[in-house]
């Protein structure tokens, strides 16, 4: 059984790997929520917050295996269309997404060195190795451009961080996920589906079993991937 960091764990994605994900022991981490036993108060853009984290971490003799990010920060005006992105809001989204996944691996893979080894699954996105395809989104939806740079910058950064760490028993892959059904307008859900091989857009649940093979043995030499689960959407 592992001790699972999970970062983002009250969003979507987060709250689902922690609900159906068995076998493992989790500790979540969010910026939102009541901190308890099992829940840290942690802003992924903030050093203290890891220094504080590692400080209860020690004190509680809680020896972390894995860490999965998979948290989704943004400003208020996150998801405009592109002629509406001001530099000021691209620079603030990429800065706290980006740049949160840059220090996550930064203070985790120092703590994964020092005791001798660890795991990190990061989310990345489908949109991080594949163009939008525009027509697919009616009036007032879109693919953010920020996303795109976001989603494509977790992936490369994942693999500086593996090579950089080379010879400390750290492996770190990504999980690319297609889009997750959230009550989108039919008209996108339908030309979304076509898209795909088979069933279209994921459920909650399309995750799991992914994560769960990247925290067992069994995946020990399955390193610096980008794991797609699209339904073949990239194809």
């Amino acid at each position: 059984m592992a001790k699972v960091l999970l970062i983002g764990a009250l969003g979507k994605i987060g709250a689902c790997i922690q609900e159906r994900v068995v076998g493992h022991t989790f500790y979540g981490c969010d910026s939102a929520g009541q901190k308890s036993d099992e829940l840290f108060c942690l802003d992924m853009n903030r050093d203290e917050d890891f220094f504080q984290l590692f400080r209860t971490l020690e004190s509680r003799k809680i020896k972390i295996d894995h860490v999965i990010n998979c948290a989704y920060p943004r400003n208020e005006r996150y998801g405009a269309p592109l002629e509406d992105v001001s530099l000021d809001s691209f620079n603030e989204n990429v800065a706290l997404h980006l740049g949160g996944y840059f220090n996550v691996m930064k203070h985790m893979c120092g703590y994964f060195k020092k005791q001798g080894g660890g795991g990190i699954i990061n989310f990345s996105s489908i949109y991080g190795q594949k163009a939008p395809d525009f027509s697919i989104y009616p009036d007032g939806m879109t693919m953010p451009v920020e996303y795109a740079a976001i989603k494509s910058g977790v992936d490369q950064l994942s693999k500086y961080f593996l090579t950089y760490f080379k010879g400390n028993n750290i492996r770190i892959n990504v999980i690319s996920p297609g889009g997750v059904f959230d009550m989108q307008p039919p008209s996108f859900v339908n030309k979304y589906n076509a898209l795909c091989i088979n069933d279209g857009m994921l459920d909650d649940g399309a995750l799991i079993t992914t994560v769960e093979y990247l925290l067992s043995e069994g995946s020990r030499f399955v390193n610096g991937q980008n794991i797609g689960v699209d339904d073949g959407f990239k194809l």
